[in-house]
């Protein structure tokens, strides 16, 4: 069995993939979503690369905000 800091190491990775697809698929730069929700392009880039652990706030913008999409629709399918 995993530990648990390895699956939430997993999970943060797929999640920022999962952001970095969702936005290419809109032709979005980075840039364009600071300036739909005010999040740094620096967080951004961190979170994309799994590198970050967004909060829920900042992911309810980034979803619904920044990429136009629900949070559900955001999280389908990551595990």
């Amino acid at each position: 069995m995993r530990g648990k800091g390895v699956v939430e190491r997993a999970f943060q990775k797929a999640l920022g993939k999962r952001l970095a697809a969702m936005r290419h698929a809109l032709s979005l730069s980075q840039s364009a979503i600071h300036r739909r929700t005010s999040l740094s392009i620096e967080y951004i880039s961190r979170a994309e690369n799994g590198h970050e652990n967004p909060t829920v706030l900042a992911l309810r913008n980034w979803a619904q905000e920044g990429l136009n999409v629900s949070l559900s629709k955001l999280f389908k399918g990551i595990r």
